[in-house]
Protein backbone atom coordinates (compact mmCIF):
# COMPACT_ATOMS: atom_id res chain seq x y z
CA UNK A 1 0.00 0.00 0.00
CA UNK A 2 0.88 3.67 -0.27
CA UNK A 3 1.63 5.72 2.83
CA UNK A 4 -1.02 8.43 3.06
CA UNK A 5 -0.44 10.10 6.39
CA UNK A 6 1.96 9.98 9.31
CA UNK A 7 1.22 11.18 12.82
CA UNK A 8 3.83 11.16 15.58
CA UNK A 9 3.44 11.78 19.31
CA UNK A 10 6.11 12.58 21.88
CA UNK A 11 5.48 12.09 25.60
CA UNK A 12 7.30 13.39 28.65
CA UNK A 13 8.58 11.23 31.51
CA UNK A 14 5.16 11.32 33.18
CA UNK A 15 3.47 9.89 30.10
CA UNK A 16 1.83 13.20 29.22
CA UNK A 17 1.51 14.14 25.56
CA UNK A 18 4.17 16.77 24.86
CA UNK A 19 4.14 17.19 21.08
CA UNK A 20 1.99 15.88 18.26
CA UNK A 21 3.04 16.37 14.65
CA UNK A 22 2.33 15.21 11.11
CA UNK A 23 4.95 14.18 8.58
CA UNK A 24 5.15 17.80 7.42
CA UNK A 25 5.94 18.82 11.00
CA UNK A 26 2.97 21.09 11.92
CA UNK A 27 3.53 20.41 15.63
CA UNK A 28 1.04 20.98 18.40
CA UNK A 29 2.72 21.42 21.79
CA UNK A 30 1.25 20.81 25.24
CA UNK A 31 2.34 22.12 28.65
CA UNK A 32 1.14 21.04 32.10
CA UNK A 33 1.15 22.27 35.67
CA UNK A 34 2.43 20.33 38.69
CA UNK A 35 -0.97 18.66 39.09
CA UNK A 36 -1.01 17.33 35.54
CA UNK A 37 -3.56 19.83 34.23
CA UNK A 38 -3.05 21.05 30.68
CA UNK A 39 -2.06 24.72 30.92
CA UNK A 40 -1.08 25.63 27.35
CA UNK A 41 -1.79 24.19 23.92
CA UNK A 42 0.12 25.78 21.05
CA UNK A 43 -0.87 24.77 17.53
CA UNK A 44 1.18 24.72 14.32
CA UNK A 45 0.38 28.39 13.67
CA UNK A 46 1.81 29.31 17.09
CA UNK A 47 -1.67 30.17 18.35
CA UNK A 48 -1.75 29.44 22.06
CA UNK A 49 -4.68 28.56 24.30
CA UNK A 50 -4.10 28.87 28.03
CA UNK A 51 -6.12 27.15 30.74
CA UNK A 52 -6.35 28.02 34.42
CA UNK A 53 -7.63 25.88 37.28
CA UNK A 54 -8.97 26.55 40.76
CA UNK A 55 -7.47 24.99 43.92
CA UNK A 56 -9.65 21.91 43.33
CA UNK A 57 -8.15 21.43 39.84
CA UNK A 58 -11.40 22.44 38.15
CA UNK A 59 -11.07 24.37 34.90
CA UNK A 60 -11.81 27.99 35.80
CA UNK A 61 -10.71 29.97 32.76
CA UNK A 62 -9.50 29.57 29.19
CA UNK A 63 -7.80 32.22 27.09
CA UNK A 64 -7.78 31.47 23.38
CA UNK A 65 -5.33 33.11 20.97
CA UNK A 66 -3.25 34.59 23.77
CA UNK A 67 -1.26 36.88 21.47
CA UNK A 68 -4.28 37.86 19.38
CA UNK A 69 -7.98 38.19 20.18
CA UNK A 70 -7.60 36.89 23.75
CA UNK A 71 -10.99 35.18 23.85
CA UNK A 72 -11.72 34.71 27.55
CA UNK A 73 -14.12 32.03 28.86
CA UNK A 74 -14.84 31.57 32.58
CA UNK A 75 -16.29 28.60 34.46
CA UNK A 76 -18.00 28.56 37.88
CA UNK A 77 -18.92 25.59 40.09
CA UNK A 78 -20.98 24.88 43.19
CA UNK A 79 -19.81 23.15 46.36
CA UNK A 80 -20.61 19.75 44.81
CA UNK A 81 -18.36 20.39 41.79
CA UNK A 82 -21.29 20.89 39.43
CA UNK A 83 -20.69 23.40 36.65
CA UNK A 84 -23.06 26.29 37.37
CA UNK A 85 -22.08 29.03 34.93
CA UNK A 86 -20.07 29.54 31.75
CA UNK A 87 -19.29 33.09 30.70
CA UNK A 88 -18.29 33.31 27.06
CA UNK A 89 -15.91 35.86 25.46
CA UNK A 90 -18.87 38.18 24.77
CA UNK A 91 -19.82 38.24 28.43
CA UNK A 92 -22.94 36.11 27.89
CA UNK A 93 -23.78 33.57 30.59
CA UNK A 94 -25.01 30.01 30.31
CA UNK A 95 -26.27 28.82 33.71
CA UNK A 96 -27.01 25.38 35.12
CA UNK A 97 -29.34 24.61 38.05
CA UNK A 98 -29.33 21.28 39.91
CA UNK A 99 -31.45 19.47 42.47
CA UNK A 100 -30.11 18.01 45.71
CA UNK A 101 -29.01 14.84 43.90
CA UNK A 102 -26.87 16.73 41.41
CA UNK A 103 -29.33 16.24 38.54
CA UNK A 104 -29.48 19.09 36.03
CA UNK A 105 -32.92 20.71 36.40
CA UNK A 106 -32.62 23.82 34.25
CA UNK A 107 -30.24 25.10 31.61
CA UNK A 108 -30.47 28.76 30.64
CA UNK A 109 -28.59 29.67 27.49
CA UNK A 110 -28.43 32.80 25.34
CA UNK A 111 -28.53 30.48 22.32
CA UNK A 112 -31.30 28.01 23.20
CA UNK A 113 -33.27 29.76 25.94
CA UNK A 114 -34.47 27.80 28.97
CA UNK A 115 -34.47 24.00 28.93
CA UNK A 116 -35.93 22.16 31.93
CA UNK A 117 -35.61 18.53 33.02
CA UNK A 118 -37.45 16.11 35.32
CA UNK A 119 -36.35 12.75 36.72
CA UNK A 120 -37.98 9.56 37.95
CA UNK A 121 -37.51 8.06 41.41
CA UNK A 122 -34.44 6.13 40.21
CA UNK A 123 -32.70 9.28 39.00
CA UNK A 124 -33.29 8.63 35.31
CA UNK A 125 -34.16 11.63 33.18
CA UNK A 126 -37.91 11.47 32.57
CA UNK A 127 -38.60 14.58 30.48
CA UNK A 128 -36.83 17.42 28.73
CA UNK A 129 -38.73 20.56 27.77
CA UNK A 130 -37.15 23.15 25.50
CA UNK A 131 -37.73 26.90 25.30
CA UNK A 132 -40.57 26.39 22.80
CA UNK A 133 -42.46 24.15 25.20
CA UNK A 134 -41.71 20.95 23.30
CA UNK A 135 -41.32 17.98 25.65
CA UNK A 136 -39.32 14.81 25.03
CA UNK A 137 -40.10 11.89 27.36
CA UNK A 138 -37.89 8.94 28.30
CA UNK A 139 -39.02 5.49 29.49
CA UNK A 140 -36.95 2.80 31.21
CA UNK A 141 -37.27 -0.84 32.20
CA UNK A 142 -36.83 -2.29 35.70
CA UNK A 143 -33.05 -2.31 35.16
CA UNK A 144 -33.06 1.42 34.31
CA UNK A 145 -32.28 0.75 30.67
CA UNK A 146 -33.69 3.24 28.19
CA UNK A 147 -36.62 1.62 26.36
CA UNK A 148 -38.33 4.49 24.57
CA UNK A 149 -37.81 8.11 23.61
CA UNK A 150 -41.05 9.94 22.81
CA UNK A 151 -40.79 13.16 20.80
CA UNK A 152 -43.47 15.78 20.06
CA UNK A 153 -43.39 14.45 16.48
CA UNK A 154 -44.33 10.78 16.88
CA UNK A 155 -42.56 9.69 13.69
CA UNK A 156 -39.29 10.47 15.46
CA UNK A 157 -39.97 8.14 18.39
CA UNK A 158 -37.32 5.52 19.16
CA UNK A 159 -37.78 2.20 20.99
CA UNK A 160 -35.10 -0.11 22.39
CA UNK A 161 -35.40 -3.84 23.09
CA UNK A 162 -33.09 -5.90 25.29
CA UNK A 163 -32.51 -9.59 26.05
CA UNK A 164 -34.71 -10.89 23.20
CA UNK A 165 -32.88 -12.74 20.40
CA UNK A 166 -33.93 -11.33 17.03
CA UNK A 167 -35.06 -13.25 13.95
CA UNK A 168 -32.07 -11.98 11.97
CA UNK A 169 -29.64 -13.82 14.26
CA UNK A 170 -28.20 -17.13 13.10
CA UNK A 171 -27.30 -20.17 15.19
CA UNK A 172 -24.48 -19.27 17.56
CA UNK A 173 -25.59 -15.62 17.59
CA UNK A 174 -28.33 -15.95 20.18
CA UNK A 175 -26.62 -14.82 23.37
CA UNK A 176 -28.68 -11.72 24.03
CA UNK A 177 -29.18 -11.56 27.80
CA UNK A 178 -28.23 -8.14 29.14
CA UNK A 179 -27.70 -6.65 25.70
CA UNK A 180 -29.45 -4.30 23.31
CA UNK A 181 -30.99 -6.46 20.59
CA UNK A 182 -33.24 -4.09 18.64
CA UNK A 183 -33.61 -0.38 17.99
CA UNK A 184 -36.58 0.90 16.02
CA UNK A 185 -37.29 4.42 14.79
CA UNK A 186 -39.13 6.08 11.93
CA UNK A 187 -36.38 5.09 9.52
CA UNK A 188 -36.53 1.36 10.18
CA UNK A 189 -35.23 -1.36 12.47
CA UNK A 190 -31.71 -2.28 13.58
CA UNK A 191 -31.16 -5.76 15.06
CA UNK A 192 -28.08 -6.84 17.01
CA UNK A 193 -26.73 -10.40 17.37
CA UNK A 194 -24.10 -11.65 19.84
CA UNK A 195 -21.87 -14.69 20.19
CA UNK A 196 -21.53 -16.78 23.36
CA UNK A 197 -18.93 -14.38 24.72
CA UNK A 198 -21.30 -11.45 24.37
CA UNK A 199 -19.44 -9.93 21.42
CA UNK A 200 -21.50 -8.17 18.75
CA UNK A 201 -21.15 -10.33 15.62
CA UNK A 202 -23.94 -9.08 13.38
CA UNK A 203 -25.86 -5.83 12.94
CA UNK A 204 -28.80 -5.84 10.53
CA UNK A 205 -30.33 -2.51 9.51
CA UNK A 206 -33.63 -2.76 7.65
CA UNK A 207 -35.26 0.23 5.98
CA UNK A 208 -37.94 0.29 3.27
CA UNK A 209 -37.63 -3.46 2.86
CA UNK A 210 -33.86 -3.42 2.31
CA UNK A 211 -31.63 -5.16 4.85
CA UNK A 212 -27.98 -4.17 5.24
CA UNK A 213 -25.77 -6.53 7.23
CA UNK A 214 -22.54 -5.60 9.01
CA UNK A 215 -20.56 -8.55 10.43
CA UNK A 216 -17.84 -8.62 13.06
CA UNK A 217 -15.22 -11.31 13.73
CA UNK A 218 -12.92 -11.58 16.73
CA UNK A 219 -9.62 -13.15 17.68
CA UNK A 220 -9.44 -16.00 20.18
CA UNK A 221 -8.63 -13.31 22.74
CA UNK A 222 -11.86 -11.46 22.02
CA UNK A 223 -10.37 -8.54 20.11
CA UNK A 224 -11.91 -7.21 16.92
CA UNK A 225 -10.25 -8.92 13.96
CA UNK A 226 -12.44 -8.18 10.97
CA UNK A 227 -15.50 -6.19 9.85
CA UNK A 228 -17.44 -7.12 6.73
CA UNK A 229 -19.63 -4.38 5.26
CA UNK A 230 -22.87 -4.83 3.31
CA UNK A 231 -21.10 -4.19 -0.01
CA UNK A 232 -18.59 -6.96 0.70
CA UNK A 233 -15.72 -4.70 1.73
CA UNK A 234 -13.62 -6.11 4.57
CA UNK A 235 -11.62 -4.12 7.11
CA UNK A 236 -9.10 -6.21 9.05
CA UNK A 237 -6.88 -5.54 12.05
CA UNK A 238 -3.40 -7.01 12.53
CA UNK A 239 -2.17 -7.16 16.11
CA UNK A 240 1.10 -7.87 17.88
CA UNK A 241 1.61 -10.41 20.67
CA UNK A 242 0.26 -7.89 23.19
CA UNK A 243 -2.95 -7.46 21.22
CA UNK A 244 -2.12 -3.95 20.07
CA UNK A 245 -3.15 -2.96 16.55
CA UNK A 246 -0.13 -2.68 14.26
CA UNK A 247 -1.87 -2.57 10.90
CA UNK A 248 -5.32 -1.89 9.48
CA UNK A 249 -6.22 -2.99 5.97
CA UNK A 250 -9.24 -2.87 3.68
CA UNK A 251 -10.21 -5.21 0.87
CA UNK A 252 -12.96 -4.07 -1.46
CA UNK A 253 -15.24 -6.75 -2.88
CA UNK A 254 -13.30 -8.40 -5.70
CA UNK A 255 -10.28 -6.16 -5.09
CA UNK A 256 -6.87 -6.42 -3.48
CA UNK A 257 -6.01 -5.50 0.09
CA UNK A 258 -4.85 -1.95 0.82
CA UNK A 259 -3.11 -0.85 3.99
CA UNK A 260 -4.87 2.02 5.75
CA UNK A 261 -2.57 2.09 8.76
CA UNK A 262 0.78 0.35 8.96
CA UNK A 263 3.82 -0.07 11.18
CA UNK A 264 2.12 1.23 14.30
CA UNK A 265 4.49 0.97 17.25
CA UNK A 266 4.00 1.40 20.98
CA UNK A 267 6.09 2.31 23.98
CA UNK A 268 6.69 -0.57 26.41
Amino acid sequence: GTLKRTLSRVYNQLGQLKTQATAGSDPTDFAYDANGNTTTVTDALATATQSEYDPLNRLSRTLQDVAGIKANTKFDYDALDNLTKVTDPKGLNTTYDYNGFGDLMKLTSPDTGVTSYTYDSAGNRATQTDARGNTTAYSYDALNRLTKVTYPTTSLNVTYTYDVTQTACASGETFSIGRLTKMQDGGGVTQYCYNRFGDLVRKVQTSNGTALVLRYAYTIGGQLQRMTYPDGAVVDYVRNAQGQTTQVGVTQAGGSRQVLLGNATYYP
